[in-house]
This record gives structure tokens, C-alpha cells and sequence, in this order.
């Protein structure tokens, strides 16, 4: 090799050798540089839905306006209540959306007899869930999402909730309040429960029925179309309802099928129950009390519930013949120490009840204020009339009790004795509290306009004046009843006579009271 290539080669060496490490340092950033960049940002979402009811032209509520609940009309069937929900993708949002859930309140279901659109997109998953696959929601666009509800009767604030995840990304985001609109609705009224017979007073373990004594019918709850008011039965058993049955309870417990039943106006939905009772032991009752029932329709809502008209559990009670009613010298315990009643009402009367009863002496009524306290039982009497008629009342009142307040030598002397009854108006008791509303007394209570004329007194003794029962709180006039000594109208209820009596070795006095037409009646005494 001669000197000239020795040399070429030498420097070609030199060349490779200086030029190695320089490419070998030039791999050295593409090898290290994933361990030393930073990590992307996960995706931010955030996104709102607008439900609007579609059955109108213009869906409401608007989108574009306050956050206002979305209405329907309760109880629709297929094809159901269109709807429409506007899923936004925030333009703060760094990722598309793909899968969106959209979930019904309670009370709304999907209508399956509809398919939800766009059906390239959008499924029903179940009867209370929308699923929204395959799509891209960029951010600050929306997609227009529809499908129809079923309803139940009705219902107010029902919450809607959305979810959603990013597009061909993980994790994911609720749909927010304040970019969404119309996400909770109301339902208006689309049927209700109705009493369409009523309990009436009956004696404690009796059959509650739709007649006083447990002399009537069945009583009956109904499902009626729309709102209170209207008393046309439903013809199917609406969404949410399950097996349209209804719960009648307050001390009873009892579920009743709505069975449409065959009559001259076409079916009905109508549960009957036939054998409500109330059997709590007599201590525990105060028979003055009403109750009322409360039928709670398997309706998907609590709403959907309806309380009876009150009536009394009663210790007595006796249904009435053409003849009349009767009770011969029932005993009554419930108070300090035994007294008795006896009872008789004409052919106008469908039925009457007894029970036991004392006034509170810590709080009595304003019109019976000065009275004696004998410390005796008195009664509680109700009845139903379906004309005119008058009743006889003769109270037996042990001659102990009598002698302990009144003093020994009393012989057949007339005692006070304080008396609450109610006007009846059309057949029915009517609360004095509604008879008496004026400026003077805005609740009515402290009225005496319309309260029936009775005796005053002074110091607990008869002051040979007459004065009108006073309306209280309970709904009854109280007064002192007179005697016929005292020659007041007719028309009022008053003792026309007392004697002696003797009832298993004990005496007693007996005073025999007449009630005329008009009034229902209890003795405190």
C-alpha cells in the first residue's frame, strides 16, 4: 500500500471513530424521551340534558329558558306521552361523548309500543333506562334524543338522571344542573281513589259497613279518571299500578283487587271490602273520637291515597226496624262509677249507638262551666234518621253521687246536668263551629246563635234564668238542660221527668229526657 493510501485510510478511521460517538449520542434523546414528557390530561365532560314533553307543537319547556320541571298528564297509556330530551355537550368539554344513559324517575316508564329514535343510536334498555351507543357528541353540540313515556297517576318533582362517558375514553361524568333544563317532572292528576260508599258508626269488633250497626253494605273504594271531582271510573289499570289493587287500613289491614264489575253504566273499577273491623280492646277506645279509613292505591306513587268521611267505634250499636230502636238500661263504665241509659228512637230511625263518656274537667266546655261534678259516667248517642224523630232518653245516676254533692236532703230535687248535641241539617250532624262563623267569632267556637236554650246558673245552683248553649271546640252546643218547670220551647232538649230507681239493690234517680227532631246527643253529665 503506498504512503497516499495509508493515509486515506487512516483518515477515514479518524473520521468513522469521530463521527461514532456523535451518532450514538444523537439515539440518546429518542431513547430517553417517553420517560421524560408529561402525561396527556384525561378528558373533561360536561354535558345536560333537556326533557321536553313533545305533545305539543312546541315542546316545553323551552331549552333555551329557565330550568323549569317538564309536565305530563298522569295515567297515559300506549302509545304514551311523547317525549324528547336534548343531550348538550358542553363546549368546556375536551372530549366527544359517546355513551350517554338516560334514567326515568319512578312513576314514568318507557312506552315499549314506540321505538325510541334515532334508532341507529338509541335503545331502550328495560322500561326505565335510555342508552345512547355509538355516536359522537362533539363538544358544544347536542343530539336530539325521543321516545314516549307511560305515566302513573300522578306526582310531583320526579327527578330524570343522565350519565356519560367520552368517546373511545375512560371515565365519565353526570349530567349537571345547571346545564340542564327541565330534568324534573310533574305529573297532572290522571286518576284518583274515591270512597264510593263511606263507613258509618258501628259497635267495636262489628263489621264496618256503609250503615250504621253494621246494617249496610260493603264499603267501596273506586278508581276514578282525572283529578278529584270526577267520578268516572278508569276502564284499564294504569302504569305503575301493578295489579291495580287498593289497601284499606287504619286499625284494619286489607288489600282488594279493582275487579271490573258488569253494571247498567258499563265496568267500574271497584274494590269492595266486607269485612272491616276495628276489635281493639274497649279501654282503648275513646268513643268519641271519629276514625277514618285510608285507601292506598299499589299506584307506584303515595300520593295516590283518599281518607274516608269520620265515623265513630261505639260501644252499642243497634240497627233499626221499622218499628224502631231500642236500648233497655245499658250499663256505662268507662268514667268513675257506673251509671246506666236506656235509649228509644221511632220508625224514622235507620240505626243507634250508645257508648260510655265523661267530660274533661280540667277543660270543659264553656257552656257547662258552673256545673256540679257528680263523678259519674255519662253518654255519647248517635243515630241516623232518615226523616224527622224525636228520642226518648232516661240516664240513671247513682243517688250516692247525688247525696256526696249535693248534700242528703235533696229528696227529688232537678240537679244540673250538662248536655252537648249537634244540629242535624238534611239527615246529618252538622259542626257548630260551621254554624257560628262570624266577626265576633271567627272560628265559630264561643257562638251561641244557633245553640239550642237551655237553664244558667250561678255558683253551680239554677238562677231561674235560660240561656243558649255555647259552641265549643268538638263541634257540639253545651249547655245545662232544662226541666218542663222551666215551660222553655219545645223544640229544645229537656228533662220532662225524674223518679226513683232501684237497679240490683242500689238507688238510683232516673231522669227521663226528650230530644226533639233535629238534634244529635250526648250527656256529660
Amino acid at each position: 500500500m503506498s504512503d497516499n493510501e495509508d493515509r486515506t485510510v487512516k483518515r477515514s478511521r479518524l473520521r468513522v471513530r469521530h463521527l461514532l460517538p456523535l451518532a450514538v449520542l444523537a439515539l440518546v434523546p429518542i431513547l430517553l424521551a417517553p420517560a421524560g414528557s408529561a402525561k396527556p390530561a384525561p378528558p373533561v365532560i360536561n354535558f345536560g340534558i333537556c326533557v321536553q314533553n313533545a305533545t305539543t307543537l312546541v315542546p316545553a319547556p323551552s331549552c333555551s329558558g329557565a330550568d323549569t320541571n317538564s309536565e305530563f298528564d298522569g295515567a297515559t297509556g300506549a302509545p304514551g306521552a311523547p317525549v324528547q330530551v336534548t343531550i348538550t355537550n358542553a363546549a368546556s368539554s375536551t372530549a366527544a361523548l359517546g355513551t350517554v344513559k338516560i334514567d326515568l324517575p319512578s312513576g314514568l316508564r318507557v312506552d315499549p309500543s314506540v321505538t325510541p329514535q334515532p334508532s341507529k343510536y338509541v335503545t331502550a334498555n328495560g322500561s326505565s333506562e335510555i342508552q345512547v351507543i355509538g355516536t359522537q357528541i362533539q363538544a358544544g353540540k347536542s343530539l336530539l334524543v325521543t321516545f314516549s313515556i307511560d305515566t302513573g297517576c300522578d306526582g310531583s318533582d320526579l327527578a330524570w338522571t343522565a350519565s356519560a362517558s367520552p368517546f373511545n375514553g375512560t371515565g365519565s361524568s353526570t349530567s349537571q344542573d345547571t346545564l340542564s333544563v327541565g330534568e324534573k317532572s310533574n305529573l297532572r292528576v290522571g286518576c284518583h281513589l274515591r270512597f264510593a260508599t263511606q263507613p258509618t258508626d258501628t259497635q267495636v269488633g262489628s263489621t264496618i259497613t256503609d250503615k250504621g250497626a253494621s246494617t249496610g253494605g260493603a264499603i267501596k273504594v273506586e278508581l276514578d279518571q282525572g283529578d278529584v271531582g270526577n267520578n268516572t271510573p278508569m276502564t284499564t289499570c294504569p302504569f305503575g299500578a301493578g295489579n291495580c289493587k287498593v289497601k284499606v287500613n287504619d286499625d284494619p289491614t286489607n288489600v282488594g283487587s279493582f275487579t271490573p264489575v258488569s253494571n247498567a253504566v258499563g265496568e267500574t273499577f271497584t274494590a269492595s271490602f266486607s269485612n272491616l273491623k276495628i276489635t281493639n280492646p274497649l279501654n282503648n277506645i275513646n268513643y268519641t273520637v271519629p276514625f277514618t279509613l285510608t285507601a292506598t292505591g299499589d299506584l307506584g306513587l303515595t300520593q295516590v291515597s283518599v281518607a274516608s268521611n269520620p265515623f265513630l267505634i261505639t260501644e252499642y250499636a243497634q240497627g233499626c226496624t221499622g218499628n224502631g230502636c231500642s236500648f233497655s238500661r245499658n250499663k256505662l263504665t268507662s268514667g268513675d262509677i257506673t251509671s246506666f241509659a236506656s235509649l228509644a228512637g221511632g220508625a224514622t230511625f235507620d240505626f243507634m249507638t250508645l257508648s260510655s263518656y265523661s267530660l274533661d274537667e280540667n277543660n270543659l266546655p264553656a257552656g257547662c262551666q258552673d256545673r256540679i261534678d257528680l263523678h259519674v259516667t255519662g253518654f255519647a248517642e248517635t243515630d241516623g234518621r232518615n226523616a224527622d224523630g224525636a228520642m226518648t232518653i232516661t240516664y240513671y245516676v247513682n243517688m250516692d253521687n247525688i247525696k256526696a254533692n249535693y248534700g242528703t236532703n235533696v229528696g227529688q230535687q232537678f240537679i244540673a246536668m250538662c248536655v252537648g248535641a249537634k244540629k242535624v241539617v238534611n239527615n246529618a250532624a252538622v259542626d257548630c263551629r260551621t254554624l257560628e262563623v262570624s266577626a265576633e267569632h271567627p272560628t265559630g267556637v264561643g257562638g251561641s246563635e244557633n245553640g239550642w236554650l237551655g237553664d244558667s246558673l250561678t255558683g253551680g245552683k239554677f238562677d231561674g234564668g235560660s240561656k243558649n248553649a255555647i259552641c265549643d271546640a268538638d263541634g257540639f252546643y253545651w249547655g245545662i238542660i232544662s226541666s218542663y218547670q222551666d215551660k222553655l220551647p219545645t223544640d229544645n232538649p229537656i228533662v220532662t221527668s225524674w223518679s226513683g230507681q232501684n237497679i240490683a239493690g242500689k238507688n238510683y234517680r232516673a231522669f227521663v229526657m226528650n230530644v226533639p227532631s233535629g238534634w244529635d246527643y250526648r250527656n256529660g253529665p
